[in-house]
């Protein structure tokens, strides 16, 4: 029974505050001119990240790469592709501290939607409750109240709206949950160019996903241009990776249109996910022989877009939830109050 708890243990992914902690404690270090086998062995003594530091320790000394012990250790993909890309353009700080700010804005966002979503969620699911408690036992109280004044006409239109949104509650909910599992379960069972096809599809997913991809895409060909490679070395090293399938793919894609003789604009220009910012930026910059510059500065402007796309959407949920959840109190109270007016005006 142990062993299976330590297996389950094992492929559990890493808590994303931890891989936050760990990933901006290494890169402090190495800023400091610490190496890495330094680095690790200053962090063993840290009460929360000793054990994931000796397990890199023992991974590098068995002659496992530094992607690979990320890897191993349950890091997120998006962390693994940034080290792989570390080795190629020595650039391993710059690649820590542009990860660990990505995944701190994913934790940060993370946080406070659940932050937002809980009170409200608890009060509309206190409400339910109570809806529910109502229609199921004052409701036949007050229909017994009217037919012993033999007026069941001005009750039953009342009786038949709480039934019927009895009805859509229960059903609606059951209907909807139903719905999304089964698109959660074919979108990842699809294969990556109908997930990219569903993904264009829907607007907010589709806009998040293009500025995360193209941050990322931006940025790494920067690195790998800034390190001496060519556009074509760079794009054959990121097909070679295996933690992005999209990021593989698109560069095969542009090698290949490269290959004809195609531009890198051209190349880029139909690729979906990809924001069309950025495939300008190539076409002015490939002209002006700024490229990697260029790249470098818009994947920081985009992930400064990021956040604040982030901050919007997280402000505007709350009033949503709010202002439904205000209609469904006031619904209640009506369903309390409306039968004992009623019955009054019949006295």
């Amino acid at each position: 029974m142990r062993s299976v708890i330590l297996l389950l243990r094992e492929k559990r992914p890493l808590k994303l505050q931890l891989q936050v902690q760990f990933l901006d404690r290494l890169s402090k270090l190495l800023i400091k001119n610490y190496s890495i086998k330094h680095a690790l062995e200053f962090m063993v003594y840290d009460p929360q990240l000793g054990r994931i530091a000796e397990q890199f320790i023992v991974r590098l000394r068995s002659g496992e790469s530094l992607d690979s012990c990320f890897k191993e250790s349950k890091f997120q993909p998006s962390v693994v592709t940034f080290l792989y890309f570390s080795k190629e353009s020595g650039k391993l700080p710059d690649h820590i501290t542009n990860c660990t700010r990505i995944l701190n804005m994913r934790m940060h966002f993370q946080k406070k939607l659940k932050e937002i979503l809980t009170y409200p969620l608890f009060l509309l699911g206190m409400s339910l409750i109570i809806f529910f408690a109502i229609s199921t036992n004052l409701l036949p109280l007050y229909s017994s109240a009217f037919n012993s004044f033999n007026d069941k006409n001005s009750f039953s239109f009342f009786q038949q709206l709480v039934q019927t949104v009895n009805f859509i509650l229960v059903y609606g909910t059951i209907l909807s949950l139903l719905i999304i599992s089964i698109a959660i379960i074919i979108f990842y069972k699809s294969h990556l160019e109908r997930k990219m096809i569903i993904l264009n599809q829907i607007p907010i997913a589709r806009k998040f996903a293009s500025l995360f991809f193209s941050s990322q895409l931006a940025y790494h060909l920067s690195s790998l241009l800034q390190s001496g490679l060519t556009i074509k070395e760079s794009l054959q090293i990121m097909s070679n990776q295996n933690e992005s399938s999209l990021m593989r793919l698109y560069a095969n894609e542009a090698w290949d249109h490269l290959s004809q003789g195609t531009s890198l604009y051209h190349s880029f220009k139909d690729l979906l996910l990809i924001e069309p910012d950025m495939k300008h930026l190539i076409l002015r910059s490939e002209a002006q022989g700024t490229l990697n510059e260029d790249l470098n500065t818009y994947s920081v402007l985009i992930l400064d877009a990021i956040e604040d796309r982030i901050r919007r959407l997280i402000v505007m949920v709350q009033p949503i939830l709010y202002s439904v959840l205000g209609i469904f109190i006031i619904f209640i109270y009506v369903l309390t109050l409306y039968p004992m007016f009623q019955m009054m005006n019949k006295l």
